[in-house]
């Protein structure tokens, strides 16, 4: 008997003969359902706005009331959520709550999202929602432990299908309805999100071309501001709104464009001076600090601040005193902008304690899975003599580096040297103290006590004896990652020195 092979191309993602099988014993109990979509709503929703949450809410219980009608569609939608929200969640929750472990929990919906998602037939249809779930699907993916490669692929292929489906487009230039035009604003920037990060992560070219779209940036208001029937779009609210910490990565992204752009340092230190101007006075002046979700977007909003600060002046740095001779020079060196190493140093310990807040804060916990895949690599990797304030960067380094690699983000060409390179420090300082006995007992910093041993190793010459990243890459992958060219590590293209 001839086989014909089936006419979804999806199965080529995950598995041939998958879309024909039923799902009906991979949804969860009503109860379960409750305690995913709960989570959904405080852990997933506030930090990734790509669905319009009311519309969401009646699609789900309607799917735990009835999951045998289900169209494909709204399954794709709904296992994906499920998906990510157990991502979310630890072992006790899923175990007290899910009867399950975690990793049990998270192999059972991924399994059904893949599986949901060929039956949708991710790759021939154009459907926003099964987009949307692909999306969801994607960002639990990058806190599981896989290779990150492989996520950075599903991000090309998404961005490609969003484009084919025309979200880089503004819906009103084509009548669309206000609604529907707004829903793909969210979804088309949440997907130039995803391509920024996980270009950075995996240290390549960007998709996303930020002159090839004209979607506008999505408004900043209250999903119960919208509704499907609606015949026009509300004014945007003044104060803080649904859309909050959404907008504030939009807007850094964008300005994240501009100084990745051939420009001046000038020109880039003004716009990130007026990123934060816009910033705090659009949002973040807004933000009550007790509660919790809003300190979350003010201590994002002010680390990619002082990323962004890092990003444009570590080329000068570079420059202007690569491998200095005396320690004690580097903080009098001034870049081309007329920052201090100093100053950048300030404001690389500011991002680290800002990072260390939202990873180690319980009552920011709700969303530390989101946060956990940020490397922070300029902050991290910032050369500086012994002092109690280096020794104060090295405790935030250590919440940072242990949070990005406990996020299953280090099977990357980037991740794979730190994570050695950093336990080779870990060792190293270990080693260090234990040899030192009581000598540090007045709680003076040593020179092994700071970031200086760990970021040593970042300041070798390729092919140097001591070097442990040598054994790990070629020479001019060394070059790339640890030796900054024209531009940085936070996802542009480094300058490949083998092609001049």
């Amino acid at each position: 008997m001839e086989t014909t092979l089936s006419p979804n191309p999806t199965t080529t993602l995950f598995g041939r003969g998958s879309s024909a099988c039923s799902l009906r014993d991979l949804h969860p109990s009503l109860a379960q359902a409750a305690v995913l979509f709960a989570a959904f709503c405080e852990n997933v929703a506030p930090v990734m706005r790509v669905v319009h949450l009311p519309t969401l809410t009646r699609q789900y219980w309607n799917a735990a009331a009835s999951p045998d009608k289900l169209d494909r569609n709204t399954e794709a939608l709904v296992f994906a959520v499920n998906y990510v929200s157990v991502g979310t969640m630890n072992d006790e929750q899923c175990a007290t709550e899910l009867g399950q472990t975690r990793q049990q929990a998270m192999a059972r919906y991924r399994t059904a999202v893949e599986q949901a998602l060929s039956r949708a037939h991710l790759l021939g249809i154009r459907s926003p929602m099964v987009l949307q779930a692909a999306v969801f699907y994607i960002e639990a993916l990058k806190n599981e432990k896989t290779g990150q490669s492989a996520v950075r692929s599903l991000v090309v292929l998404v961005h490609h299908l969003a484009r084919a489906m025309g979200l880089h487009r503004d819906g009103d230039a084509y009548g669309l309805r206000p609604f529907e035009a707004e829903m793909r604003r969210r979804l088309w920037w949440y997907v130039c999100i995803l391509d920024h990060r996980t270009a950075e992560a995996c240290g390549t070219e960007h998709a996303v071309r930020p002159h090839s779209f004209d979607a506008r940036i999505p408004l900043h208001v209250n999903d119960g501001d919208l509704s499907p029937d609606m015949s026009a779009l509300p004014p945007e609210r003044d104060g803080i709104a649904d859309m909050t910490f959404c907008l504030v990565r939009y807007e850094t992204l964008r300005t994240v464009w501009c100084v990745k752009d051939n420009t001046s340092l000038a020109e880039k230190r003004a716009a990130i001076s007026e990123l934060e101007r816009r910033l705090e006075s659009r949002y973040l002046i807004h933000c009550d600090p007790v509660i919790p979700f809003q300190l979350k977007v003010v201590l994002s909003a002010r680390m990619m601040v002082k990323r962004l600060w890092l990003v444009a002046h570590w080329p000068s740095l570079e420059m202007d005193n690569s491998r200095p001779t005396q320690r004690s020079a580097m903080t009098t060196v001034t870049t081309n902008g007329g920052a201090t190493r100093d100053q950048l140093f300030a404001a690389a310990v500011d991002l680290l304690e800002s990072a260390a807040e939202i990873l180690a804060s319980p009552t920011l916990s709700p969303w530390t899975w989101h946060a956990q895949t940020y490397s922070h690599w300029h902050a991290v990797a910032f050369r500086w003599p012994p002092s109690a304030e280096c020794e104060r960067a090295w405790r935030y380094a250590c919440v940072v580096c242990e949070g990005w690699l406990a996020g299953g983000s280090t099977a990357t060409n980037l991740g794979r040297p730190i994570q050695s390179l950093w336990d080779k420090v870990r060792q190293e300082r270990e080693n260090g103290k234990s040899n030192k006995g009581s000598d540090n007992a007045a709680g003076e910093p040593d020179r092994e006590d700071s970031l200086d041993l760990f970021l040593d190793m970042f300041s070798l010459e390729p092919g140097d004896a001591n070097d442990l990243c040598y054994t790990l890459m070629a020479d001019q992958d060394m070059d790339e990652y640890f030796h900054f060219g024209e531009e940085d590590l936070s996802g542009t293209q480094v300058t490949d020195k083998s092609k001049s």
